[in-house]
């Protein structure tokens, strides 16, 4: 259902170049967002065409309750500026900035939401052409039903239906096709 109901939203919504989503398998969904539309080079402000893409897709992770892990990943170009000494702070600022949009302007409950950098330690194509560091420059938006390992009052395995939460319906597996 979150699964369907995100990639409806990608095709109605014309953000197809910009986005893609996957499942894993009854894991979670996974948003992925093009890292060069969403920040400039070596950046960490979300472009101005990014900001109503983005509001596009909250729509999405405002109808559910699971555990939003918002994730940042750079290619392998080093970078090292005062503001970013290495990818590590690249990515994981890209992550923080996208994540306080999605609190902040559109709503998401903080509770809800986690933020990871992963630099350029986890790319889905080598980095041998321009085209493939593209691709490895992305943000990550990744629905699931069980909360971080680490998190206050968790273990691993455990569920976001096992705390209150008022308003929400509790999620059964189904929810997540």
């Amino acid at each position: 259902m979150l699964y369907q109901r995100s990639r409806q939203v990608l095709v109605s919504e014309d953000l197809k170049d910009m986005a893609s989503v996957d499942l894993v398998k009854d894991k979670a969904v996974r948003i992925i967002l093009t890292g060069d539309v969403l920040f400039d080079s070596g950046k960490a402000a979300l472009k101005p065409e990014a900001v109503e893409s983005l509001r596009k897709i909250a729509g999405i992770l405002r109808e559910t309750s699971f555990a939003v892990n918002v994730v940042g990943h750079t290619d392998d170009v080093p970078i090292s500026t005062e503001e970013f000494p290495s990818n590590w702070e690249l990515s994981t600022m890209r992550a923080c900035v996208t994540a306080r949009f999605l609190m902040d302007e559109v709503a998401i409950p903080p509770d809800q939401v986690y933020v990871t950098g992963h630099a350029e330690y986890q790319p889905v194509r080598d980095n041998t052409d321009p085209e493939s560091r593209a691709a490895n420059r992305r943000v990550e938006i990744i629905m699931t039903k069980e909360r971080p390992y680490g998190t206050l009052n968790a273990s691993p395995g455990t569920n976001l239906n096992d705390r209150p939460r008022s308003g929400h319906d509790h999620i059964h597996s189904e929810d997540l096709r």
